[in-house]
């Protein structure tokens, strides 16, 4: 399992720390790249500039050089469960997505991908996913995994990663974990698991 408290991307040194600024912004301006090119109504809405660019801002710069940005779907749901979580009487929110580990370059699907990209231990379990196979449009057969991956926003506290580790392990196992907190007191955590109850088997949870 890779946790990204010790993240995938080593941390910078301290020679580098005066590009924090610089990374935020790039990756800002790459999103909005993209979401032109999506074609976002987003874009469209008063002061939701601001708003991305204040939720890049406020989370550490980790966040900012691992997020998976050829999308616009992930930091959106980021964006939108951090706001859940500030406005609830409970301080939380959770979403709960099936996504898709391509196992061959070819591999495409509807299904949205990891929100940070492959970890070492998840290029394993693209090994393992090759005993799965679809049949798609052009007559080849494409390559995937399924596993699923749960967003949790809630009031920053301590030994919070591990209390969710705890719960979630009894879902299944957990082949992946990113945390981040963010300057206000709040905190994102991401989770891939490989099983998940019958209930909500094919189906996307919406945040709660």
């Amino acid at each position: 399992m890779a946790d990204s408290c010790g993240s995938r991307t080593n941390e910078p040194n301290s020679s580098q720390s005066q590009k924090f600024p610089q990374l935020k912004a790039e990756t800002y301006h790459e999103i909005l790249q993209n979401m032109k090119e999506f074609k976002r109504e987003e874009l469209s809405e008063p002061g939701f500039k601001e708003e991305l660019w204040n939720h890049i801002n406020r989370l550490p710069i980790r966040y900012a050089m691992n997020l998976n940005i050829e999308g616009p779907e992930d930091i959106l749901m980021h964006m939108k469960l951090l706001q859940h979580a500030y406005d609830s009487a409970t301080k939380s929110a959770f979403a709960v997505r099936i996504v898709e580990v391509p196992v061959s370059d070819a591999c495409c699907s509807s299904r949205p991908t990891l929100a940070f990209g492959l970890s070492p231990s998840l290029e394993l379990a693209r090994e393992a996913a090759k005993s799965n196979c679809q049949v798609v449009g052009d007559g080849e057969k494409h390559y995937f995994g399924h596993l699923y991956e749960i967003t949790i926003s809630t009031v920053h506290a301590p030994k919070l990663l591990s209390q969710l580790m705890s719960l979630l392990s009894e879902i299944g196992h957990i082949q992946e974990a990113h945390a981040f907190s963010t300057i206000d007191g709040y905190s994102l955590s991401v989770f891939v698991v490989d099983s998940w109850s019958s209930e909500v088997q094919n189906s996307f949870l919406e945040v709660h």
